[in-house]
């Protein structure tokens, strides 16, 4: 049996088991990902592992909502000091989501396991969530609000539009990359313009 780890090695190690998780996460996905390679990049035993987290779920849905978090304090962030309108939030918003859910595997559908951070900050997937996302939105309507922008349309309206987007940019890999890409614009573009 090893020695106790003080708390400040605790918490040390805990920040590098998510910080190469996240890492692993976004290049090989879920299902790829391997406890095994995490604890030997980390310098700890398998069972150190499990003094953190009870599975790889529990790492995973830990990284999601870290990211998730971060998420959105940025977008507050540029909002509120970047005076970013709606119509450029949302523009940039809809132009980055085909990007991310390509090329960083926290986006990717799970076919099985939990639920990844496009479902987390965009789809409704339980009541929490779904509750969590408007409290979301009605910040960033009183920041815009106290800029002089308004939203046509009512919270829940707009968060159906990002669902619509993130499930369409989800589905990209399955058709062809000009037809997705001109699909996907006229779209975005038609729903952005009934938000703002």
């Amino acid at each position: 049996m090893g020695r106790a780890y003080t708390d400040e090695e605790k918490e040390n190690i805990r920040i590098k088991i998510k910080q190469y998780g996240k890492e692993m996460f976004e290049k090989e996905g879920f299902k790829n990902f391997r406890i095994q390679k995490l604890t030997k990049k980390v310098g700890i035993s398998l069972g150190g592992f499990y003094t953190f987290f009870a599975n790889k779920e529990a790492l995973y849905e830990g990284i999601i909502e870290d990211e998730k978090n971060r998420i959105r304090l940025k977008i507050s962030n540029c909002i509120e000091n970047d005076n970013i309108t709606p119509k450029d939030f949302f523009v940039n918003l809809a132009s980055k989501l085909p990007e991310k859910v390509k090329e960083n595997k926290l986006y990717e559908n799970q076919e099985k396991g939990p639920y990844n951070l496009m479902s987390e900050l965009i789809f409704d997937i339980d009541a929490d969530n779904r509750k969590e996302n408007l409290v979301f939105l009605q910040n960033l309507r009183k920041l815009w609000d106290i800029q002089g922008n308004k939203l046509k349309l009512s919270d829940e309206e707009i968060l159906g539009i990002l669902s619509i987007l993130g499930a369409i940019s989800m589905k990209q890999s399955t058709m062809d990359k000009n037809i997705f890409e001109k699909l996907y614009k006229d779209i975005s573009m038609y729903l952005i313009n009934k938000i703002v």
